[in-house]
């Protein structure tokens, strides 16, 4: 629904919303449900339009910054957000992302001494945006779709320093979406659109 209403005023196939989760979103007319697309957690559905289908894929991204401001920044994002548009000095710490929930949301290598908060959190956004870029790429290429741009939603997205963070790792145009609410409005949107369908029907 939240795909419906921003591809209305933003046309592309591809969506990106983050809140507490992070999920990954591509439009297509393909329907192709791969061994691959199994193992990396991709859903493919009917959308609303007859002959389309939407994949999807969520990973924990919004839980992992939470984390981070709550290890690191006391909780609070403010400081969180100053150091990410701060620029970093590179270090050699290590991120590995967890796969499965067993496994915990990330784990650290290569933490020497003096490591600061800030290279923590630049290896963690380092490691979730390079994630997910790939994730996005695999489920471009089961769709026949050209990976040139994407739309971004959801809360984390409203702060200009995670939309540059994932620009600069991305490579590519990021376009925030302008609706406040586009999950409501993707609702009401299909609603009425239901509506005119079978008032029309009716006549």
């Amino acid at each position: 629904m939240a795909a419906y209403a921003v591809q209305s005023t933003q046309p592309t196939d591809v969506f990106d919303s983050i809140g507490t989760s992070e999920y990954l979103m591509v439009l297509t007319d393909r329907y192709q449900p791969t061994p691959t697309a199994w193992q990396l957690g991709i859903d493919i559905e009917r959308t609303w339009r007859n002959g389309e289908y939407v994949m999807g894929c969520a990973t924990p991204s919004g839980k992992m910054v939470q984390t981070l401001a709550e290890l690191f920044y006391g909780g609070d994002f403010a400081p969180l957000f100053q150091d990410l548009a701060r620029p970093c000095p590179p270090g050699a710490l290590q991120v590995t992302l967890g796969e499965e929930e067993h496994q915990g949301l990330f784990s650290l290598q290569h933490v020497h001494a003096g490591v600061t908060p800030q290279q923590v959190l630049y290896g963690v956004l380092d490691a979730i945006a390079d994630r997910t870029r790939h994730l996005l790429g695999h489920m471009c290429e089961l769709g026949a779709i050209r990976l040139q741009d994407a739309v971004l939603m959801g809360s984390l997205f409203q702060r200009p320093e995670m939309v540059a963070h994932r620009q600069a790792r991305w490579h590519m145009p990021l376009y925030v979406s302008e609706l406040a609410e586009p999950v409501a409005t993707g609702a009401a949107m299909i609603a009425r659109e239901a509506w005119l369908a079978h008032g029309e029907a009716a006549v």
